[in-house]
Order: C-alpha cells, then structure tokens, then sequence
C-alpha cells in the first residue's frame, strides 16, 4: 500500500511537471507569425517603444526697485534686473505591446 502510494505521488508529480512544461515554450509569443499579423492587422508597431515630445517656452522675468524720497516724491535709486528663462517640458510616452497566442485549433477533415 505505501510502496503504491509513493509510485502515486511520483506520477502525479512527473505529470504536473510536464503539464507545466507544455505551457512553457522558448519562444517569445510576440515573435510568432499569428502575433505578427494580428499586430500588422491592428496597426501595432511593437518596435516603437518611446515617443518624446518637447514644449519650449522662453519667458523674461523683470525685477525692478525703485528707491523714493516721501518728501519729493524723486526716484533716487533705479535698478532693473532681466534674466531670460528658457522652460523646455519633455513627454515621454512609453508604449508596451503584451501578445498573448493562444492554442491553435484545426477544423475541417
């Protein structure tokens, strides 16, 4: 009965193991024919990972003090500070293409 039990359990064990190595293959499914056309037909171009776009805006930020005398109302000191900024915002969009084959099945005789 225990010499059966552990011919059993080894079975059961070897079958699990292949189940599992029936769904493993070396090859990528994105790198499959059916995987190609479906993306060629959907339009996907799994090539085209990141896309970057830039905005840039160039602004000039004016510091300006004046000193006055209250009594005369005279500007006695003027002092004007430019300093041009440049801004540049960067987008990156990062496309991730995820095929997934499923089994192929033939009809017919």
């Amino acid at each position: 009965m225990r010499r059966s039990l552990c011919r059993l359990s080894l079975l059961l064990a070897l079958v699990g193991i292949a189940g599992l190595c029936n769904g493993c293959s070396s090859e990528d499914d994105s790198k499959s024919p059916a995987a190609r056309t479906a993306e060629k037909s959907l339009g996907v171009n799994p090539q085209e990972q990141t896309t970057t776009t830039e905005k840039t805006h160039a602004v000039t930020e004016v510091v300006e003090t004046k000193v006055i005398d209250n009594k005369t109302g005279k500007v006695i000191s003027d002092t004007k500070q430019v300093t041009p900024v440049e801004v540049t915002e960067k987008t990156h969009v990062k496309k991730d293409v995820d095929v997934k084959v499923g089994e192929t099945k033939a009809t017919g005789k």
